[in-house]
């Protein structure tokens, strides 16, 4: 036996030497030509002309003659600034080809009347966009991936300082960053969206489509998710910081949506399952914000989140309304292991519904368990039905509450004595398990170096929420 392993190591050390040896082969066998470009005229003809892979250089200076058009490419483009920050883009970039990556710009400038500044449009296939830097440009939309678009990666980029937000020039789409998807088209776009720092996005001159991420599915211009395909798009580790533009931060508004680890802070909004199905909402910290997470649509998991100090409420169970000018009931959610602390309208609520839609929907087959809610209203129904009426298809356990629990709810939970803000207090030892979610300061700063993250565990405690780990942003 003791043979047998000895040999059954051996061919193991042989295929890791086989992987690397033929694995770092290929890497290297894929050399990039180098091309210089100081005009747009020729960055364009560059990037028609590309049948190998091709690195194309970018000289510093400002570029604010035209708009930009990426098109042509046989092959894999990487169209890099000279400098980081120091090659500044104040038109649209146009990105048509496939397999383009562009790296390590400054968007700024334009005019808001005329709806130009830095930005970029996406409609070609396996595009990144990395280590760019958004400063104040003029652009309505800063960055937005069209539904023609699949696989688009978004990475280690910072927006920041939305400022024409406040422009009086009609309620129309202002987002940071939009996804678009169409209802008609049953492929999966895949987009991943990792490591960005929102911040400094003013409050809008209007109510409505101001959010730092919209993720969307459209048809003939009207939004809406009923019937789309799962698009599977992951927003992760990335850093929200005063997202003021209105009062959803995250807008999901398409199917099967991943958003985890991401951190949210002193900002005037929430992160908002606003249409659609199927999405998980985990491992996110939010501290100092509007609302923390809100669920409209089917089939959600929402989980290990930290929620502290929002101005409404702390994780939001919603009603319905038929038709799409409002929000979808929660149907099939399961809301477990969160922790929810001093939110002004509960920890948690459930029920809320605008004017318009009351009456509407009632919340069916969902669950809500393991959960830490803690406040002055630690649990709140707020609904024009019978509490009763509202509560009678959602099944709790296992929660614990410290607060002015809703006087409907008889079982499933129970009341919190420990003291949470006290790491040594060991009340909860069996309920909670500690985890660290979200980007810490040092993994989003305000430069355009690349951070390193070490991804946390996703695993779940047997009961309970978790605690965050000392040091998360607050």
């Amino acid at each position: 036996m003791h043979n047998q392993i000895k040999i059954l190591n051996s061919l193991k050390l042989v295929l890791l030497s086989f992987i690397l040896f033929f694995g770092n082969a290929a890497f290297a066998a894929t050399k990039y030509k180098e091309v210089n470009v100081n005009t747009i005229t020729q960055l364009e003809e560059a990037v028609a002309a590309v049948t190998t892979p091709t690195k194309i250089i970018v000289a510093n200076g400002t570029y604010n003659d035209s708009d930009i058009s990426l098109r042509g490419n046989k092959a894999e483009v990487h169209i890099i600034a000279q400098t980081k920050g120091q090659a500044v883009i104040q038109r649209t970039i146009k990105v048509y080809g496939d397999n383009i990556t562009i790296e390590g710009f400054k968007f700024n400038g334009g005019n808001e009347r005329s709806n130009t500044g830095g930005s970029i449009y996406v409609s070609g296939n396996d595009c990144h966009i990395t280590r760019c830097n958004w400063d104040n440009s003029q652009a309505r939309q800063w960055l937005r991936v069209d539904k023609d678009a699949y696989r688009t990666e978004i990475s280690y980029n910072i927006f920041q300082n939305k400022n024409n937000n406040t422009a009086s020039t009609g309620e129309t789409s202002r987002q940071t960053v939009q996804l678009l998807f169409t209802k008609r088209d049953p492929i999966a776009h895949n987009h991943y969206i990792h490591h960005n720092h929102w911040k400094n996005i003013v409050k809008g001159r209007y109510s409505n489509r101001y959010e730092s991420l919209q993720i969307v599915t459209q048809e003939d211009g009207e939004e809406g998710a009923v019937n789309g395909a799962d698009q599977n798009t992951i927003v992760e580790y990335n850093l929200f910081e005063d997202c003021n533009g209105e009062g959803e931060i995250i807008s999901n508004k398409c199917n099967a949506s991943i958003i985890r680890y991401n951190t949210f802070k002193d900002s005037n909004g929430g992160l908002t399952l606003r249409w659609g199905n199927g999405s998980q909402v985990y491992g996110n910290s939010l501290f100092n914000c509007r609302a923390g997470v809100v669920s409209s649509g089917k089939y959600h998991k929402i989980h290990n989140n930290y929620i502290e100090n929002m101005s409404q409420e702390g994780i939001l169970i919603r009603e319905g309304a038929p038709g799409m000018d409002g929000y979808g009931a929660s149907e099939g959610v399961d809301v477990s292991f969160n922790t929810a602390i001093n939110c002004r309208n509960g920890a948690l609520r459930i029920g809320k519904a605008s004017s318009r839609q009351y009456g509407g929907e009632l919340i069916k087959s969902t669950t809500i368990s393991n959960n830490i809610l803690i406040g002055e209203t630690a649990v709140q129904i707020s609904s024009p039905n019978n509490s009763s009426t509202v509560i009678r298809d959602i099944t709790f356990s296992n929660n614990m509450y410290k607060g002015r629990l809703d006087s409907a709810l008889k079982n499933g939970f129970s009341k919190y004595t420990g003291d949470i803000s006290n790491p040594m207090d060991t009340t909860h030892t069996a309920l909670m398990t500690e985890k660290t979610t979200g980007p810490e300061a040092e993994n989003t700063t305000s430069s355009l170096e690349e951070p390193t993250t070490e991804e946390p565990t996703t695993e779940e405690p047997e009961t309970g929420a978790f605690i965050i780990k000392p040091g998360i942003l607050r």
